[in-house]
C-alpha cells in the first residue's frame, strides 16, 4: 500500500518538516524530510502508532503522541530522534501537545479524569500537573463585561457542574503567560483564556457551538 503523511509541522527555520508516516513496516512512525522532500529520516521505530509531531520553538526537540505502551501518551525527543522519553503517562487519552514559546513547558489535553482537561509539565516530564487544580480557587472574569466571580472547584458551582473542568485544544499565547482553550460544558462551549499559573480564567465567548482551531494574533492581544 502507498504510504501517507499526516500532521505536518515545520521547523522554526523552515529547513525541515516532520510528520506522521504510515509507510514503515513497524506501523505509523514519525519521520522528517527537507522541504524538497529529500533527506528522509525515520525518527521513531516503536510498535503501535506515533503521530501529531510538533517542533519546539528552537527546533531542537519534537513532541508527539504514541500508543506504544497500549495507552495514548505524550512523548518528546531530540529532533534527530534520540532521547525519546514520555512526558505524560496518565491512564487514558493524552493528546494535542503544544510547546510554550520558551520551549521549557509542554501543555496537552488529558482525559485522565474521564473528561478532557489541560495538563502541563516541564519538557523533561517533571512537575506534571493539571493547569487548573480541582481544589484551587480560581477567579473567573466575564470577558469585557466586568462581571467577576470566584469559584472553588471543591464546591459544585456554575459553570462547572459535578466539580469538573472540561478543557480542550490548548494554545499558548506568544509571550507564554496565558493559554487559550475551549471550555466544554453540558450546556455550552466557551472560548477561554487561562493564566499559566492557573489563577484566573477569562471567559471570552460563551455558548459557541463547534468552537475550535484557536489561534493568537502575533502580538498576543487577540
Amino acid at each position: 500500500p502507498r504510504a501517507t503523511a499526516r500532521n505536518p509541522s515545520f521547523a522554526p527555520d523552515n529547513s525541515r518538516i516532520v510528520f506522521a508516516n504510515s509507510g514503515s513496516p513497524h506501523g505509523q512512525q514519525i519521520a522528517s524530510t527537507n522541504l524538497k522532500g529529500k533527506d528522509f529520516k525515520l525518527l521513531t521505530a516503536s510498535a503501535g502508532i506515533n503521530t501529531s509531531p510538533m517542533y519546539s520553538p528552537d527546533g531542537k526537540k519534537i513532541a508527539f503522541i504514541s500508543d506504544r505502551t497500549g495507552d495514548w501518551d505524550v512523548y518528546a525527543m531530540n529532533a534527530n530522534g534520540s532521547s525519546q522519553h514520555r512526558i505524560a503517562g496518565n491512564q487514558g487519552l493524552d493528546r494535542a501537545p503544544v510547546w510554550s514559546p520558551d520551549g521549557q513547558t509542554i501543555a496537552w489535553e488529558s482525559h485522565v479524569s474521564g473528561m478532557p482537561n489541560i495538563w502541563v509539565s516541564n519538557e523533561d516530564g517533571q512537575n506534571s500537573r493539571p493547569l487548573i487544580a480541582p481544589d484551587k480557587r480560581l477567579k473567573i472574569v466575564q470577558g469585557k463585561v466586568g462581571h467577576n466571580e470566584v469559584f472553588n472547584f471543591a464546591v459544585a458551582q456554575w459553570p462547572f457542574a459535578d466539580n469538573t473542568v472540561w478543557l480542550t485544544d490548548p494554545v499558548w499565547s506568544p509571550k507564554g503567560k496565558r493559554i487559550a482553550a475551549i471550555l466544554l460544558n453540558s450546556y455550552f462551549n466557551s472560548v477561554v483564556v487561562i493564566k499559566t499559573d492557573g489563577s484566573q480564567m477569562i471567559n471570552l465567548i460563551q455558548e459557541l457551538p463547534g468552537a475550535g482551531n484557536l489561534a493568537w494574533s502575533p502580538d498576543g492581544t487577540q
